[in-house]
């Protein structure tokens, strides 16, 4: 059973949400006039296993009610503009995960206030950052991948636009997340520019990865040949921990 909402808004649900054969929800451009809802909405969901939230528009988060588990759901794609609650108490155990923003999460002040903020991913194996913006040292990507440690797949797309924002010295944490060290297989980077932050940090996880076996990188804006064949030497340069790495430039 498949349930689509999208582009309306959302109130007034009854206490008792009963949806035991729903196995996929889709959220997306919702306004919501209470968390109460959206929490009633999904605790009525015992067997879901696609979640997608994108765009919602939470109006009150006095009516706050805790969110069941849901413990068959497998994949989830959440927008964590304004929804970081659900990252925090309801996609924990997935095994494929899509985030939107992390960056105003993890290092948001406000999400920082909830204890465990940012959960354990016990079972996650593949993760998909969408608009993901280097900072100066990636901390961000770096304290995700620390609670990821079984990660097998990594996904970064970034904005697609030409920018030097990323241009300051890098400090790397002394210590690899364990997913890099021991499980981490496959690592994508779209949309690289060749800015010092997007080189330090695919340079950074082909140091580490002991388990490698292909790095993509994918330029998104056309570039003429020789900007090309110089970033690709830069990252032909980088040693690689994993002798069975591949790495594949487009």
């Amino acid at each position: 059973m498949v349930l689509k909402l999208q582009g309306m808004k959302l109130e007034g649900l009854p206490s008792a949400v009963d949806l035991p054969l729903l196995k996929v929800l889709h959220l997306e451009d919702l306004t919501i006039s209470e968390f109460k809802s959206l929490a009633e909405l999904l605790s009525g969901c015992p067997n879901l296993e696609d979640l997608k939230t994108m765009g919602l528009f939470i109006t009150c988060y006095e009516s706050y009610r805790e969110i069941k588990t849901l413990p068959k759901l497998v994949r989830a794609d959440v927008s964590l503009e304004s929804t970081y609650v659900l990252f925090r108490d309801v996609v924990e155990n997935v095994k494929f995960l899509r985030l939107d923003e992390i960056y105003d999460v993890v290092l948001n002040e406000s999400a920082r206030q909830y204890p465990d903020f940012i959960p354990m991913f016990h079972n996650l194996t593949r993760i998909e950052l969408d608009y993901c913006k280097f900072n100066s040292d990636c901390s961000e990507v770096v304290e995700l991948l620390n609670h990821c440690p079984k990660l097998q797949d990594l996904v970064i797309d970034q904005p697609n636009v030409e920018s030097d924002l990323f241009e300051e010295p890098l400090q790397y944490p002394s210590s690899v997340p364990e997913c890099i060290l021991s499980h981490l297989q496959r690592c994508y980077i779209n949309c690289y520019r060749g800015t010092k932050g997007e080189f330090r940090f695919a340079k950074y996880i082909m140091e580490n990865g002991r388990f490698l076996k292909r790095m993509t990188i994918s330029s998104g804006i056309a570039r003429n040949p020789q900007r090309k064949r110089k970033m690709l030497k830069e990252l032909s340069s980088c040693a690689r921990q994993s002798e069975t790495c591949k790495l594949s430039f487009k």
